[in-house]
């Protein structure tokens, strides 16, 4: 039986970004710095390499593959700092698509048991939808 409360619980934290209102009808300016940004907080949220982050892109408008486009562009600047990023997505019958993405340092010691328990929840919940 699975733990209750796993080994990586206690390093676990989730990363997510909403839409505010527009009231303009115009798509807002696109911000390089942004990225940068994100980056910069990531840098300084990883000083403990067992630190992990689930992104998981809102689905709420209709409008998830544009969030998981910004957070690869956003994650592109992470690279040259040795983190990691896997992918992986689960149809849902009424939201459609749902991206979600785990984020880590390449030196967290929990690695690979991090990666193969992230994929058995995402496979996990692709067999709920059907």
């Amino acid at each position: 039986m699975r733990e209750l409360n796993p080994f990586y619980a206690d390093f676990t934290h989730q990363f997510a970004f909403f839409p505010l209102e527009n009231n303009t009808g115009k798509n807002p300016p696109l911000d390089k710095k942004v990225a940068l940004t994100i980056a910069l907080i990531f840098n300084d949220f990883f000083p403990e390499n067992k630190n992990i982050v689930v992104y998981i892109c809102d689905s709420s408008d209709s409008k998830p593959a544009v969030r998981f486009r910004k957070l690869n562009t956003w994650f592109n600047f992470l690279k040259g700092i040795s983190f990691l990023k896997m992918d992986m997505s689960v149809e849902d019958k009424q939201k459609g698509t749902i991206y979600t993405s785990l984020i880590m340092r390449a030196d967290n010691p929990y690695l690979d048991k991090v990666m193969i328990e992230f994929k058995n929840i995402i496979l996990k919940a692709q067999e709920g939808d059907k």
